[in-house]
This record gives C-alpha cells, sequence and structure tokens, in this order.
C-alpha cells in the first residue's frame, strides 16, 4: 500500500526482507506467496523480481551507505559484520545476491541476513513502511512465529522504534488483510 514511496534500492530490500519473514518460520504458505507477488506488482518489480530469482544483477546502481544510522543501528550492524568475517560489507552487494530466493530456510542466518539489508532504509517514513508491510507478510497466515517474532524485534532495535508500533501495525495489517479477502469474496460471487 505504501511501498510505492520507497526508492528502488529499499523496494528491493524491502521485497528481500519480507521473503526472509515469510520463509522464517521455515514454510513459504501460498498466502505469503501471494502477498510477495502482490508487492513486486505494487512496485513494479516484477522484472527485478524475476532477475533476482534469475541470477542477473541490478545494473549500474551505486553502493548504498547508511546516512541516518542509529546508534543501535551502528552496533548491531557491526557486531554482525565482524561475526560474519566479512571486512567488504556493501549494501549493493546484497541487492545483487543472485542466490538469495534460492537458499533454504536451514541454510540461512535471518537475523544476519536483514540487518544486512536494514542500513538501506534511510528515512523514518522508509523504516516505518518496512515495519508496517512486513507485518502484513507475518498475519497471512494468521500466525505470529517465533522467527518472525525474532525479527521483528530486531528491526525495531536497529531502527530504535517503538514496541507499540507492532501492536498499532498488527492492527492495521488485520484489518488490510481481512478487508482484501472481502474483497476477493465480492468479485467472485
Amino acid at each position: 500500500m505504501f511501498l510505492g514511496k520507497l526508492i528502488l534500492e529499499e523496494k528491493i530490500a524491502f521485497l528481500k526482507i519480507a521473503h526472509l519473514v515469510a520463509i522464517s518460520d521455515g514454510i513459504l504458505e501460498s498466502n505469503e506467496q501471494q502477498i510477495l507477488d502482490q508487492y513486486a506488482q505494487e512496485m513494479n518489480l516484477r522484472d527485478e523480481l524475476d532477475n533476482l530469482k534469475g541470477g542477473a544483477i541490478l545494473g549500474n546502481s551505486p553502493a548504498i551507505i547508511p546516512i541516518t544510522s542509529t546508534p543501535k543501528m551502528v552496533n548491531a550492524i557491526s557486531a554482525l559484520i565482524s561475526k560474519s568475517d566479512t571486512n567488504n560489507y556493501s549494501s549493493q552487494e546484497n541487492l545483487e545476491d543472485s542466490d538469495f530466493f534460492s537458499r533454504k530456510p536451514e541454510d540461512r542466518n535471518f537475523i544476519e541476513e536483514v540487518g544486512n539489508l536494514i542500513p538501506i532504509f534511510k528515512s523514518s517514513i522508509s523504516r516505518k513502511i518496512l515495519l508496517l508491510e512486513v507485518m502484513a507478510i507475518i498475519y497471512a497466515n494468521n500466525q505470529y512465529h517465533p522467527e518472525q517474532e525474532e525479527i521483528i524485534k530486531f528491526i525495531l532495535d536497529a531502527f530504535e522504534l517503538s514496541p507499540y508500533l507492532v501492536t498499532v501495525y498488527t492492527e492495521w495489517a488485520k484489518t488490510v488483510l481481512s478487508t482484501y479477502k472481502q474483497g476477493e469474496a465480492l468479485i467472485n460471487l
């Protein structure tokens, strides 16, 4: 709903984070896939999504450097970078990860992968859009799995956002999902 307000790099990072949240419980359910497809369509990323799945690299986008990082974000990301023993971290590299969608859930470190993507979200608005829209993925199957909760807590901490937002955004996501299901039912009368 608000994903059009993101810049291209944020859109791609959002799609990846939404995918990570969806599969973090070990299963990508059809209703989660449907929402991911709708997100890609909303952001005009169908071609980019297909390119990412097919291993293509994203053109000549400049490397992204976090500008408005909070101290907690810097600490969280620094800890992740030192853990992964990588001295050449680049947000652009994370956008160009050609096997991103093909890796199995059991072969992933979800917090580390999300941590590598969130510095791309520079503004307070884009950070809140990320959280708001991810809540719809979480409740697509009417369950808030512990793995998803861990990712949300990580995002809240890194962005220094109030946990209260999760409560408010959850209610919004449930309402939007319910309204969408009602609309589909009306169309199919």
